[in-house]
């Protein structure tokens, strides 16, 4: 993902300092007889290139990011050194860069390395399980922060999805709270709505608050 971050935001600079428009494009401007448009619609352009290239300069960091991530897939050995790995954690885990402990559990995990970079019938994240099933915290710490990094947006995507299905044109005068608790209901319990039902109605604490009138005041 950095290095395909990296690739656009020199891809906008190249077209920006060469004015690069397209060739469909430069065969609509021919098209149009009037320059003072024609130029206008340029400087729109390559305000769109600078606005595109300072959003990537600014919001993702490319310059803070690290330089190389290849080390987590256990390829190369050589790779896995401590100031690439403390260059991941200043951007992941900042409290495990100020410590000393990383730098002794990548010296630990020297010898173990090249073992596991050679096994191929073992997924990735089961090689690094082994690195790390030792006392060896922070690389735990980094390795998982990274794996839990969405590979896609397809979870946030389903939100919109499953909050469309609860409100729909016959149920649109729902409150937003109401339309959360449904997502949360949906999301979070793997049980029916006759399960539910049966649950509630076996528990006495739960039918008090049901029927109390203090879940429709503040």
């Amino acid at each position: 993902m950095i290095r395909e971050l990296r690739k656009l935001q020199q891809s906008l600079l190249d077209r920006y300092n060469a004015g690069f428009l397209g060739a469909i494009t430069d065969m609509e401007l021919v098209k149009i007889n009037n320059v003072i448009q024609i130029l206008i619609f340029k400087s729109e352009c390559m305000t769109f290139y600078q606005i595109s290239f300072d959003y990537l300069d600014k919001w993702l960091h490319l310059d803070s990011l690290p330089q190389n991530s290849d080390w987590l897939l256990l390829k190369d050995v050589e790779l896995i050194g401590y100031k690439i790995l403390k260059g991941c954690a200043e951007l992941l885990c900042p409290e495990i860069a100020q410590i000393d402990d990383l730098f002794k559990e990548v010296c630990c995990n020297q010898r173990n390395f090249p073992s596991l970079s050679m096994t191929s019938d073992l997924s990735l994240d089961q090689r690094w399980g082994i690195i790390t099933q030792e006392n060896f915290p922070c690389i735990r710490k980094l390795v998982s922060s990274i794996f839990a990094i969405p590979a896609s947006n397809a979870v946030c995507e389903r939100v919109f999805s499953l909050s469309k299905v609860q409100w729909s044109d016959d149920r649109n005068k729902l409150d937003i709270s109401t339309v959360g608790a449904l997502l949360k209901v949906i999301v979070n319990f793997e049980m029916s709505c006759r399960e539910i039902h049966q649950k509630l109605t076996n528990n006495e604490v739960a039918l008090k608050k049901i029927c109390s009138n203090a879940k429709y005041t503040n």
